[in-house]
């Protein structure tokens, strides 16, 4: 089967690690949709856009070649959106481009990724044989813009087949937009395994020591000013752990007096893939501290280290922790219960090796392994042309 796939940048990190398998079941050319506010994001990290504005091949960008170790590069493109607004003619001459690919390419199905936008609403052409995946079944609250709304709410009201990755927000999902649950089939994501093509390159900043690690965009409701508040006291009872916060963003609270704690590594800067593969892989374990979300790629980033999550009890965070089972689930919004459960896994530290340990049998192998996706998606794929 020939399929289209096409996804954003900031979704590569999964795009990249479930095509490694499906690549293997199907033919499937991946187009990456880069533009000058996200050529860096995610698994893909462009240092300048091409000058022509359309589909080019992902060889021509040098910085992307280390992707061959873990895809098929002569089936991996660029859409190079060169415009400066949704609406430049150069946005729209990139998406005309990729239209005319796919038209011509003699596609049995299109995997997209993301809501389309104004600039390839052409999209909806070939609406009876895609397939969208829907990443935010319910959108964060940080995110309150008007035309991402009104762009979910019609792409939702056209297509025809929906994949949901987050099984705790499906009900919400089809009272919210009105879909018909026959339209929708159920699947998951499993560890970002591409990390691990920087396995053996030599990074020099990774903190010494043992140390917990966020990352990630920092936003409102991500939950920082609980898990700041929080290592205060952590760092008091257990000297020897340090907190690394890595990630992009502006911070809504003040934290001029966390700056100056000698037990906090603050990295807030784009975190390039083999520095921030180094953080996972030399951290104790991860937490994700949010206020809302849905599901999150740091959960599987960190399981392709089989490192345990701390997270807490909101979207889809319990059932990607398996409720317990491949981390801990924490209530938001409280730095006393962040303070609670460090000290009960830093009190028993063959917990922490159990745990892992299960991460690795069932993501790396199991049912939840990117392997068994893709024949599921096999199937979801042969009920589109059906």
């Amino acid at each position: 089967m020939r399929i289209a796939y096409i996804s954003p940048t900031f979704l590569s990190d999964v795009d990249i690690s479930y095509l490694h398998e499906a690549q293997k079941i199907n033919d499937i050319d991946y187009y990456i949709c880069v533009n000058k506010g996200i050529k860096q994001a995610a698994a893909i990290n462009i240092n300048s856009l091409k000058v022509s504005p359309t589909v080019h091949r992902i060889e021509e960008y040098e910085e992307c070649l280390i992707l061959g170790n873990f895809i098929d590069l002569s089936k991996t493109f660029v859409v190079n959106d060169t415009g400066n607004r949704a609406f430049s003619i150069n946005t729209f001459r990139a998406y005309f481009s990729l239209y005319k690919r796919i038209k011509k390419g003699n596609y049995d199905c299109i995997h997209i990724t993301w809501h389309p936008y104004l600039a390839y609403f052409w999209i909806y052409l070939f609406r009876k044989r895609t397939v969208m995946i829907v990443h935010d079944p319910l959108p964060h609250s940080s995110n309150k813009s008007k035309a991402a709304k009104i762009y979910r709410r019609f792409a939702f009201s056209l297509f025809q087949k929906f994949v949901i990755l987050n099984q705790a927000q499906k009900n919400e999902f089809i009272k919210v937009y009105h879909i018909d649950k026959s339209k929708i089939y159920d699947s998951s994501l499993s560890t970002y395994s591409y990390r691990h093509i920087y396995d053996n390159k030599n990074i020099s900043n990774i903190p010494h020591g043992e140390y917990v690690l966020y990352f990630g965009q920092i936003t409102s409701h991500k939950g920082l000013e609980y898990l700041l508040r929080a290592f205060t006291n952590i760092h008091e009872k257990y000297p020897y752990l340090s907190l690394v916060i890595a990630g992009k963003g502006n911070f809504h609270f003040d934290i001029s007096e966390y700056k100056r704690k000698k037990w906090l590594d603050l990295r807030n800067k784009f975190i390039p893939d083999d520095e921030l593969a180094a953080l996972i892989k030399n951290s104790k374990y991860v937490i994700a501290p949010y206020l809302d979300a849905t599901q999150s790629g740091v959960v599987m980033s960190a399981f392709a280290y089989n490192k345990l999550c701390i997270v807490t009890n909101v979207g889809g965070l319990p059932s990607m922790v398996g409720d317990g089972k491949y981390g801990e689930v924490i209530t938001p919004a409280n730095s006393e219960v962040i303070e609670d459960v460090i000290a009960k896994l830093e009190s028993d530290e063959s917990l922490i090796k159990e745990i892992e340990q299960s991460i690795q049998n069932d993501f790396g192998t199991g049912l939840l392994s990117w392997k068994k996706i893709a024949e599921d998606m096999n199937t979801i794929y042969n009920t589109v042309l059906r």
